[in-house]
């Protein structure tokens, strides 16, 4: 704690060719050699507190557990921030997947047997992938493809209430709660940009069609989001 003292001036105040000598107490902080704060934040000694309250009384200075506050208060939204947009995509993955249950031997299936097929390829009739049409193969490839979006959202989901959690936690206790959710951003790019993109529209030229070209600029959406939150996730904050 700062050490104070106290000078005495006298002030005389002369009045009809006398004067009268009055003593008067004015206070004055003196800097104290060593640090001006030797209590932790969290102290409750009276004072410190006293001090604190002639700091800002005389407006010296704002005592640093405000500072440290505030930064908690900001780092807290962030936090939580990061959780909702978590648990956002969560929600928008699990939506896709379950759609693709709900179709899953209509509009999916025949949307895979259309693309593997290679129909309808007019501009880049020729291909350096096989055409495929074994039903066997084209339930091969959409399992795979559903089985992933479901891990996807499932890691994305547990990251968002694991981060919920420990989101008044250290620094560390809150990054390793991020773990989760970074895993399922990262499947999601091995989703939409491997299996959609590099698969889809590079080797099997999926963009030639009406049908292709709609999955693929989804998945490049898809694709977007999930790199876009794996940075934000992964800051500090």
């Amino acid at each position: 704690m700062p050490s104070e003292s106290w000078s005495t001036s006298d002030h005389t105040r002369r009045a009809g060719g006398g004067s009268v000598t009055s003593a008067s107490s004015i206070p004055t902080l003196a800097r104290a050699s060593g640090p001006r704060w030797q209590t932790s934040c969290e102290g409750k000694g009276h004072g410190l507190l006293t001090t604190h309250s002639r700091l800002r009384a005389t407006g010296l200075g704002s005592s640093p557990c405000d500072g440290n506050q505030q930064a908690r208060l900001r780092s807290m939204n962030v936090r939580v921030w990061k959780i909702i947009f978590t648990a956002i995509f969560s929600l928008l993955v699990f939506s896709y997947a379950v759609q693709n249950v709900a179709n899953i031997t209509g509009g999916m299936f025949a949307s895979f047997a259309y693309v593997l097929s290679q129909a309808d390829h007019a501009a880049y009739p020729e291909s350096v992938m096989p055409v495929t049409t074994q039903p066997a193969l084209i339930w091969a490839v959409l399992l795979v493809v559903l089985v992933l979006e479901f891990i996807c959202g499932t890691l994305v989901a547990l990251g968002a209430w694991n981060m919920w959690k420990y989101r008044a936690g250290t620094s560390a206790e809150f990054r390793a709660a991020k773990i989760h959710a970074l895993n399922g951003f990262g499947a999601g790019v091995v989703i939409w940009l491997l299996l959609f993109g590099t698969f889809g529209a590079a080797l099997f030229q999926m963009w030639q069609t009406e049908i292709g070209a709609s999955s693929f600029n989804g998945a490049f959406q898809l694709t977007v989001y999930s790199l876009l939150l794996f940075g934000l996730i992964s800051l500090e904050d």
